[in-house]
């Protein structure tokens, strides 16, 4: 399973896991004076935290009682129509999985088949209205979460941490081609050089 994969299968466990107030005091801010690899150790314990704090949602909303692989699927259809092969490719799971996940997902009314626009042997799926209103506002309650965040900073902050977020993504791709696969850890770097 690729990272990008596992990391969404993560966002939407940690919408059944909100950070508690015992956690966010103990990750009290540091001294300025890290190095390079405190830093980076830094980051990744703060990342998952800020995750989980604007993923989780209250266990009232409808999603909370959804089965994460079919959230899952849901999430993947806000960005239009899959056909089940895609389906199965991005979630890393069988084409009969993601069928069955499909049938249960049609039978609550979240989601819809069609007929593919090119290939009409090819079938798609879609959100239904339904579907499309409940992940719509799943999306605006994690929204106002960070907008409320937000507004407790000043707007140059706020700017400046913008800034920051899209300057750390715009560098993971670079990254992430540093690394291969390592059949013992999963992750080395190019050149054979374990990590970690």
């Amino acid at each position: 399973m690729s990272r990008i994969k596992h990391f969404m299968g993560d966002i939407e466990e940690w919408e059944r896991s909100p950070v508690t107030s015992q956690e966010l005091s103990a990750l009290a801010p540091q001294s300025d004076d890290l190095s390079l690899r405190e830093q980076a150790e830094r980051l990744e314990e703060l990342l998952p935290y800020l995750v989980r704090w604007l993923y989780s949602l209250s266990l009232d909303h409808p999603t909370s009682e959804m089965p994460l692989a079919q959230l899952r699927m849901c999430t993947l259809l806000q960005y239009g129509p899959r056909n089940l092969s895609s389906l199965s490719e991005e979630m890393g799971i069988t084409v009969s999985a993601v069928t069955q996940l499909a049938d249960r997902l049609e039978q609550t009314g979240l989601v819809v088949r069609m007929v593919g626009n090119q290939d009409k042997r090819t079938r798609m799926l879609q959100l239904s209205e339904k579907g499309r209103q409940l992940m719509e506002e799943r999306r605006a309650l994690r929204v106002q979460r960070a907008e409320a965040a937000l507004a407790q900073l000043p707007q140059a902050r706020r700017r400046a941490l913008l800034q920051s977020l899209q300057m750390l993504l715009r560098t993971a791709p670079t990254v992430a081609d540093w690394y291969a696969p390592s059949p013992r850890y999963g992750m080395r770097r190019k050149g054979g050089q374990h990590l970690g």
